[in-house]
């Protein structure tokens, strides 16, 4: 594990971080060249790969019992050494480790001290831990989430995307939900839940305007305890533009601009509308989004004790959606002066793949060397779009289902 993490790297001087003699690293890949005329080749193997490359791209062929074989591009694989997890100082840690063959690979980040004590305890005798000191990075690759509180809509700023496709990371927690009061039309308060949904904010004004950047995210969990229970259980992730998602404010989600009305303070009470348009839903989807007007029906002019945001549709025909997909819709409508846009700029492809299908096989691409689960039983979360240089995007993180850590990983893919 550690000579594949080292492989290739080099200190200031030009040596090796690791020594080769005591960190063997694996062989590199070779290609058979076996010309058909010569007895003594390996006769109807020529062009195939030998080998396993960890840290690179590796090839399939078919064909060849000429002198040249044909590749099986559908079939290529690229490989980054060994995965890894991420531990940052404020969020628990706890490795799972099958016994007498397993490893698991951590990166530890965040220790800003010269020196540091690393402590790792298990429950089983026997396991064996080497810490290698890495090279501090000139910009950090990983940001943590710093607010825990499921009212708490603000978004933790993803360190910068690199253009080489170098992935960057977000260390989340979901935890349980809050509560608000969701105040009706008749002023009776009801206790509601508030789900607990983080935002991470994707910057790309690096890029130029207009230029398509294909990028890939997905989740995956850490383990809750030693026993090796992962959480959350049902994971999903969403990006979206950031002006399309719902952003409540203490300033702008507030009784006060209209004294006649109910009388109700964000974030502690709402009104019954307003609770299902911004505090987000814990689910991400259910298909039957087409039954929903996200602009309401309109019935301007309108008073404000009947109309609290004085958009022209009433309190009692604003639209109440239940799920993510419906609240970006409804929000679209709302940064469109409450007209559906002409071409909407949110669809299923914004959602997570593994969310919206039926199986429980996880989403990956083998060539890009992106998704994957973290446990072979479960589906993490997984999305792929394609997205506009210029602009700043919202990655929202949710779970229908349980609680704990995530890690979220960013990366551009080739060609963007």
């Amino acid at each position: 594990q550690v000579a594949m993490l080292a492989g290739g790297r080099m200190d200031a001087d030009g040596v090796s971080v690791v020594d080769p003699g005591e960190w063997p690293g694996y062989l590199p890949i070779s290609n058979l060249d076996a010309p058909p005329a010569d007895p003594r080749g390996f006769y109807g193997a020529n062009g195939y790969q030998v080998g396993f490359s960890v840290r690179g791209m590796n090839h399939a062929y078919r064909g060849g019992t000429g002198d040249a074989a044909t590749e099986i591009v559908s079939r290529a694989v690229t490989a980054g050494n060994t995965d890894t997890l991420t531990y940052v100082p404020g969020f628990d840690f706890n490795g799972y480790i099958a016994g007498n063959y397993g490893a698991q690979v951590v990166r530890l980040v965040g220790l800003d001290y010269t020196e540091t004590t690393v402590e790792i305890q298990s429950s089983n005798e026997g396991l064996i831990g080497a810490v290698v000191r890495w090279t501090d990075p000139v910009s950090p690759d990983w940001s943590a989430e710093d607010s825990f509180s499921p009212t708490d809509t603000n978004a933790i700023v993803l360190p910068g995307l690199p253009a080489d496709g170098s992935p960057i990371f977000g260390i989340g927690r979901l935890t349980s939900p809050g509560t608000t009061q969701s105040i009706d039309l008749d002023g009776v308060a009801t206790e509601s839940d508030v789900a607990d949904t983080d935002r991470w904010t994707l910057d790309l004004r690096d890029r130029a305007v207009g230029t398509r950047v294909m990028v890939a995210a997905w989740i995956e969990r850490h383990y809750n305890d030693t026993n090796g229970t992962l959480g959350p259980s049902d994971p999903w992730i969403v990006i979206a533009p950031a002006e399309l998602v719902p952003q409540p404010t203490v300033a702008g989600t507030n009784s006060a601009t209209c004294p006649d009305g109910e009388a109700f303070a964000y974030p502690t009470s709402v009104l019954d509308h307003l609770y299902t348009q911004v505090f987000l839903s814990d689910t991400m989807y259910s298909g039957d989004e087409s039954d929903l007007d996200p602009c309401g029906t309109s019935a301007a002019p309108t008073t404000c004790d009947t109309d609290w945001d004085r958009d022209g549709v009433t309190d009692d025909e604003e639209p109440t959606p239940d799920t993510v997909y419906g609240q970006l819709l409804v929000m679209e409508c709302t940064a469109n002066g409450n007209v559906r846009p002409g071409a909407s700029q949110i669809s299923t492809d914004n959602l997570d793949t593994d969310e919206l299908d039926e199986d429980d096989i996880a989403s990956y691409d083998t060539l890009q060397n992106v998704g994957g689960a973290t446990d072979a039983d479960t589906e993490d979360a997984f999305v792929s779009l394609s997205l506009e240089g210029g602009r700043v995007y919202t990655i929202l993180v949710g779970a229908s289902v349980g609680t704990g850590t995530y890690e979220l990983t960013v990366r551009a893919l080739s060609g963007s």
